[in-house]
């Protein structure tokens, strides 16, 4: 088949064992169907992040073609590759980004390469959602224990965490590249200083031409952030539009969410009257000889915190793992906790927890509800 055909050759490519004809064949392949381009663009850039130099690309592709037939001998025949319902609910079920897809002694080349599908299955679905805001525009929508992986139109790469959600119009041909979004991303916005970028979230409005960066603006959640890698965004708040906080490279500013404005005690304000709370800071790192910034370790597949309470500890494991978290103890949502997990399951990573505040606290998981007590 074609599509098998096209698998192997690209993850010989990405392995760096390709021949240069079978790389002409390769080419050909993306330049007759736009679909296997885009798709390669989306292995490339998740391939770069994270995948070891030496692995056995045989074994990767043996391993997605095995789960792709065993997939097509389940489904209907109209499903594609990249549009397996299965994969989607393996992922959602079994927690993190990385899952254990295969047995503990598979390599974890193929569990990665079966998780780039996971993350792509959900975008391809998604394409044809339609937005309220009018025909023209479309819907990316990840659920709780899922990523999604993505460029727009203008060529703007995103990756939108759990439990996101991000408008956009099917083209950008105004004076300005507009979108609506709620939950969490990483924005690596294509320059164009003719058209700025901007991301309307729930408490900010972000303004850029072009640069990278992770915006954090959940429902429910005390506060929203935006975090800046590089380039240089302009934020401003929704009820304030005519102020603005510039933020550099490494800079984060984190905003009290309306509903909290009455706990918060700092503001940044350029004249003095804004009641939105703020508060600007830098890139929280792990530990000081980690590079891994804490703000954007979900995009390296971590879930990282340090010293947060465990009730915002708790959002975070409910859009990681897919599960709803209830305290019986009120004072229990104040305790303070330091992680990082990746492959952990979830009972593995409530019982470091338990441990750590030496058992002052139990739990209990029941599907998907976990009861803490």
């Amino acid at each position: 088949m074609i599509k098998e055909r096209f698998i192997e050759l690209l993850t010989k490519d990405l392995a760096g064992e390709i021949s240069d004809q079978e790389r002409q064949e390769l080419s050909y392949l993306m330049g007759e169907d736009e679909s296997y381009r885009k798709e390669a663009e989306l292995y490339r850039m998740y391939w770069g992040r994270s995948y070891e130099k030496k692995i056995d690309s045989q074994a990767v592709f043996s391993k997605v073609l095995g789960k792709i037939k065993e997939r097509e001998s389940l489904e209907e025949p109209s499903v594609s590759f990249f549009e397996e319902p299965e994969v989607f609910e393996e992922s959602k079920v079994k927690g993190p980004f990385l899952n254990r897809w295969f047995t503990a002694g598979l390599k974890i080349a193929a569990t990665v390469s079966i998780a780039v599908l996971s993350m792509l299955t959900y975008n391809y679905v998604n394409d044809e959602n339609t937005s309220k805001r009018g025909e023209n525009w479309l819907v990316k929508v990840t659920p709780r224990g899922v990523k999604s992986s993505f460029i727009l139109p203008d060529g703007t790469r995103i990756i939108l965490n759990a439990g996101s959600k991000l408008e956009y119009p099917k083209e950008f041909d105004g004076k300005t590249r507009e979108v609506y979004f709620t939950g969490e991303g990483f924005f690596d916005v294509r320059e164009d200083k003719k058209h700025p970028f901007i991301i309307h979230a729930d408490e900010m409005n972000i303004k850029v031409l072009g640069t990278a960066f992770n915006v954090k603006s959940y429902k429910g959640d005390k506060t929203s952030e935006a975090t800046l890698i590089r380039g240089s965004i302009a934020v401003s708040m929704n009820d304030h539009p005519d102020e603005r906080v510039v933020l550099k490279p490494s800079q984060k500013l984190v905003i009290m969410n309306s509903r909290d404005i009455s706990s918060a005690e700092n503001k940044l304000s350029q004249k003095g009257e804004t009641n939105k709370i703020s508060k600007l800071t830098t890139i929280t790192y792990f530990k000081d000889s980690d590079t891994t910034a804490i703000e954007t370790s979900w995009v390296e597949n971590k879930l990282i915190f340090k010293q947060e309470d465990f009730e915002s500890v708790a959002r975070k494991m409910e859009r990681w793992y897919n599960v709803d978290v209830k305290f019986q103890k009120e004072n229990v949502k104040g305790l303070k906790f330091t992680g990082a997990y990746e492959q952990e399951t979830l009972d593995e990573a409530l019982k470091t927890l338990q441990m750590t505040e030496g058992f002052s606290f139990k739990y209990k998981i029941e599907k998907s509800t976990v009861t803490i007590y």
